[in-house]
């Protein structure tokens, strides 16, 4: 394979800037990997064991499938499909402006389809939403509440240094009709997205997408399709009743609306008779967290926090997390607003901690 061309326009380009510096290693090493007509094989293990030999234990499938929403998001590289739709390549739509296209033979066929495009656009989460996230959750995971980014460092250059430190979590996952909105958008850290985020192989990203275009393409045929929903997450103004409706049939699907409709009124109950301040972002929050745990934890939890008379999000994540028993071992719940939150979580990993101690001891004996 002939030397590639980095012009040292590179430097200057708008749409890297806009992407984390990893994204950014991750286009410059795809250029040496492209073929001479600037394709190459999409599959990602193949990509991390090519172009990243010496770090495979260090970058792994989801660095890599981050960097590449981003790069695809700019418009940097592409994705299609051939004919029979087997196999994803990857492209660079401006290879010829920048690299000799030399009358080779292609190692891989021609583009007929790039519907699997859509699949990297709706994931593609924009700087300027990153920014605003970080700033509207104040570094913090929003569920184990770890700050995710050190003191000192700018939103700015968090986005761009800090790749893999945190993650823009979808409320409501993209496949399931959530969109890049603000008000689907949280942050976390990487432990806790990952204990609830899937990821999807190329088989299925691709009948994914080729089922949405079917539905799209055919009014009759999305009016019986499962795959694809409305968007649940709207704007700022969204009622929370329609919210709550369009919540439910994302993430319930065999299940009867009117019983989550049911079980979501329940928590709202709950929430307001322990105290909660029920504005929007309560109500839709306290929804997710239905979502992850189910009724019947959440209604413990909530309970929990009428008890210590801590009516908020915060504690009573803390007691999802390490249920109420644990979380009223050692937190003073009249004074927890007021203290540190990352106090709390040390405090019930030290009760956690000397339980185990305690059960080794009782088994040793």
């Amino acid at each position: 394979m002939p030397n590639r061309i980095l012009k040292d326009s590179i430097c200057e380009s708008r749409a890297l800037s806009e992407v984390s510096f990893f994204a950014e290693d991750l286009y410059k090493r795809l250029i040496t990997y492209a073929d001479d007509y600037g394709r190459f094989n999409a599959d990602p293990q193949i990509i991390l064991a090519r172009l990243y030999p010496r770090e495979i234990g260090i970058v792994s499938i989801d660095d890599l499938d981050e960097a590449i929403t981003e790069l695809v998001g700019v418009g940097k590289i592409a994705f299609y499909t051939a004919q029979p739709r087997k196999e994803l390549y990857g492209c660079f739509p401006n290879w010829a402006s920048h690299q000799r296209v030399r009358d080779s033979k292609k190692k891989f066929p021609d583009p007929t389809d790039t519907t699997v495009n859509d699949w990297y656009y709706k994931r593609f989460i924009s700087k300027a939403m990153k920014a605003q996230i970080l700033t509207r959750d104040g570094m913090v995971c929003q569920e184990c509440g770890v700050r995710v980014i050190p003191e000192g460092i700018s939103v700015e250059r968090a986005i761009k240094m800090c790749a893999g430190t945190f993650h823009i979590d979808h409320i409501v996952p993209v496949n399931q009709g959530g969109r890049c909105t603000e008000e689907n958008l949280r942050l976390l850290c990487p432990t806790c997205n990952l204990r609830r985020k899937r990821h999807f192989t190329i088989e299925e990203i691709m009948e994914f997408t080729q089922a949405e275009a079917s539905c799209e393409n055919s009014p009759q045929l999305a009016a019986n399709c499962g795959n694809v929903r409305p968007n649940p997450i709207q704007s700022n103004t969204i009622r929370i009743q329609s919210l709550s409706e369009s919540l439910s049939e994302s993430y319930m699907d065999d299940v009867d609306a009117k019983a989550i409709q049911h079980d979501h009124d329940r928590v709202m109950t709950a929430a307001e008779d322990a105290g909660f301040k029920m504005t929007n972002d309560v109500r839709a929050s306290l929804i997710a967290l239905y979502a992850d745990s189910g009724l019947e934890k959440v209604l413990e939890g909530i309970k929990s926090c009428s008890e210590h008379g801590a009516a908020n999000l915060a504690y009573l994540r803390a007691v999802l997390r390490g249920s109420p028993k644990k979380a009223k071992a050692k937190v003073n719940a009249q004074g927890y607003e007021q203290r540190d939150y990352q106090d709390v979580q040390d405090e019930i990993e030290k009760a956690q901690n000397e339980r185990i101690l305690s059960r080794l001891k009782e088994m040793e004996e």
